[in-house]
This record gives C-alpha cells, structure tokens and sequence, in this order.
C-alpha cells in the first residue's frame, strides 16, 4: 500500500511543476497532452489496483492448495470408513447390519465423488 501511495505522490508532484508553454496550447497540442494524461493515469490506477489485491491473490493461491489437500484427505477418509464398515460385518450373518453396511459404502461413494468434484473445480 506505501507503493501505491509513493506513486500518487510522485504523479502529484510531477502534475504541480508542470508549467503551460509561454504562447499557450493549441487545440492539437491540448488534445496531445490530455489523452497522454488520461492513458497515464489509467495504466497508474491499474498498476495500484495490481499492487493492491497482489497480497490477496497470493494467499488465494496458497488457501486452494491447502483446501485440495484437505478435500484429498476428506475422500481417503471416506474410502477408509466404508472399507472398514465392510471389514467389521465380513462375517455376519445379520441382514439388517448388511443393509446398514450397504448404506454406508453408497454414502460415502457418493460423498467421496462429490469431493472429487470440488477437487477438479478447484484445479481448473
């Protein structure tokens, strides 16, 4: 933010020792100098508003790649609770603990896939 501010400073006083020639513009020599004030105070303001939202792009950046990696994990996690699920009724004869470890394996496919969706949006 001091940049930005040194750079409106230094435009500032380069505009106030500015001095009009001695006989006065002429309209072509006005319009000169005008568009040459306008396209530089445009590229200033784009280089500030850069400057300004520089620190924020840049923890975006490393905030997406911390969120990949904790979303990885969250699908591991998944694919490990339904493995278990079906590891811990292997030897059971029980139908409703069947059914039960059935829904758990749909449940976390499902959420493990919508996961990965987040994933691949995150990496576009």
């Amino acid at each position: 933010m001091s940049l930005a501010i040194l750079i409106v400073a230094g435009l500032g006083l380069t505009v106030a020792r500015l001095r009009p020639p001695m006989g006065g513009f002429e309209v072509g020599q006005f319009i000169q100098v005008l568009e040459a004030g306008i396209n530089d105070l445009v590229l200033i303001g784009a280089a500030i508003f850069f400057l300004g939202t520089l620190e924020g792009r840049i923890k975006r950046r490393m905030t997406s790649l911390e969120l990949g990696r904790y979303l990885d994990y969250c699908s591991e996690m998944l694919s490990l609770t339904g493995k278990v699920a079906a590891l811990y009724v292997q030897h059971f004869d029980d139908r409703v603990a069947l059914q039960a470890v059935n829904e758990i394996e749909d449940l976390t496919t499902g959420l493990s896939s919508k996961i990965w969706q987040k994933l691949m949006i995150l990496s576009a």
